[in-house]
């Protein structure tokens, strides 16, 4: 007998690119398995009517087509159900489907689905609202309250309110009362984890797991201006733990208060409540389709040691052992744990000709200085050097060949209407510097000729001239 999925659609979710998933719905999914039916949402809180009423019909798994806040309504219809959540993540953060390593890509998160391994994990409720990847207080839910008063979405506008709100916000003192006792905190921001990110590869809780019965509660108290962009790029690097102003512990209950009420955030969406703010983790609350190929996660120690990195740059105090600093002269090693996961995202998003997720730096490096925040310094290339060390790199340079060919061989659309205006400009400079090391390569540049009429970057143009007329810093070629 055929199961009965379910899948409901947000149509404005993310960029609201999703008039072709019911087509790759039809095309991909497992009818020899499955009946389906689709729905759409018509405004907020209407998944989680439609999701009761699937329940109330018999379906075996409903499908949240969305991002964290559809995902969030589907879910806390199915808990204590039968019914399976299932994910087809194509929201801007997708915390939830990047913990549980559901693809990002849509053909490949419907072969997760026709697959049909199903697992019981846990939730959290504050305050009675239930919360599945992470909840919170302080600096991360008055931005999220923030963000959502604006009329612009995405990342860049929540990094763009970040920084700008970061510099103003005000730290305050919380009480904490759990299992072993009471604590009294000055915080800018406390969060409780069930799952291990924020979304976007942002790891606040790099250690939770969703089938321990417990939460992850992370206490980061106030810092110096100057260590802001460190703490940014420990959260992408999963070491935040090891920053001397961040505390985890572990429960299953916290009780909270604060000086004032005020907003909270709940899966990223903020709502307001008093001083008194309950945390409880339910333990096997809720049926997950997840991806059965997920590995279980390293413990933090091996993370480090597997991601060790060495750097004198801004905003990074790492160690790295020196025989590996001397393998590894530029610590290329930061793009391959970037690309972990996600590069067969980005290849997928490419093939499907449009850009979804958040990837562009470390997919298509450029010359550090051509961006100002943490990540764009993290993971700019210092000079003609590194880029002919990153080109001759035995995985990223193929990687980045991969790529630019998918990109070569894409037709009837522009690289903004692949990338967008932002990071088609990126994609010109990164073509632009290794067009410069490639030797007799002309892959980069045939690149620059199809979506640039064969402009090249001029301010990569000007750094790489610079740097070549320096004698300290000669230039380097590579012919692969």
């Amino acid at each position: 007998m055929k199961k009965r999925i379910l899948f409901i659609i947000n149509p404005i979710s993310g960029t609201g690119r999703q008039d072709a998933i019911p087509e790759d719905i039809e095309r991909h999914i497992d009818t020899a398995r499955y009946d389906y039916a689709i729905r759409t949402t018509e405004y907020a809180g209407h998944a989680t009517l439609l999701a009761k009423e699937a329940i109330r019909k018999g379906y075996d798994t409903v499908v949240a087509v969305g991002g964290d806040g559809t995902i969030n309504e589907v879910a806390r219809a199915v808990v204590h159900t039968h019914t399976a959540l299932g994910i087809i993540p194509c929201g801007s953060g997708n915390g939830l489907a990047r913990h549980l390593q559901i693809p990002q890509n849509v053909r490949r998160a419907i072969e997760i689905i026709n697959k049909d391994t199903i697992h019981c994990l846990d939730y959290g409720r504050i305050n009675g609202h239930p919360f599945f990847c992470t909840c919170g207080m302080g600096f991360d839910a008055f931005v999220s309250m923030k963000f959502a008063e604006g009329k612009k979405r995405g990342l860049l506008q929540y990094v763009r309110d970040t920084v700008s709100f970061g510099l103003k916000y005000k730290p305050e003192t919380y009480t904490i009362v759990n299992e072993n006792g009471t604590e009294r905190h000055k915080a800018f921001l406390i969060t409780c984890a069930n799952a291990s990110q924020y979304g976007n590869n942002a790891y606040i809780a790099p250690e939770a797991s969703m089938k321990d019965g417990l939460m992850d509660i992370i206490i980061i108290k106030p810092f110096k201006t100057i260590e802001a962009a460190q703490v940014a790029v420990q959260m992408f690097n999963k070491t935040l733990l090891s920053n001397s102003h961040v505390e985890m512990f572990k429960a299953k209950k916290v009780h909270i208060t604060r000086p004032e009420a005020g907003v909270v955030h709940c899966d990223g969406e903020p709502i307001l409540m008093g001083k008194e703010i309950d945390v409880v983790l339910i333990q096997k609350g809720f049926n997950v389709v997840v991806n059965p190929e997920a590995h279980s996660k390293k413990s933090l120690l091996q993370e480090i040691a597997d991601n060790v990195v060495e750097t004198l740059r801004p905003y990074l105090a790492q160690l790295k052992e020196p025989e590996v600093a001397e393998k590894d002269e530029y610590d290329l090693n930061r793009f391959v744990n970037a690309q972990e996961g996600v590069y067969e995202t980005a290849r997928d998003e490419l093939m499907q000709g449009t850009k979804r997720s958040h990837w562009m730096w470390y997919i298509f490096p450029q010359l550090r200085g051509l961006g100002h925040s943490a990540v764009s310094n993290y993971y700019g290339i210092s000079g003609r050097q590194e880029a002919a060390a990153y080109l001759g790199h035995p995985l990223l340079g193929r990687r980045l060949r991969e790529v630019s060919r998918i990109l070569l061989n894409t037709e009837n659309k522009s690289a903004v209407a692949i990338f967008g205006d932002t990071d088609a400009c990126k994609l010109r400079s990164s073509m632009t510097l290794f067009e410069a090391v490639a030797g007799d390569d002309p892959l980069f540049g045939h690149i620059l000729e199809k979506f640039y009429a064969g402009e090249r970057c001029p301010l990569t143009l000007q750094r790489l001239s610079e740097e070549s007329s320096s004698p300290a810093s000669p230039s380097s070629s590579v012919s692969l």
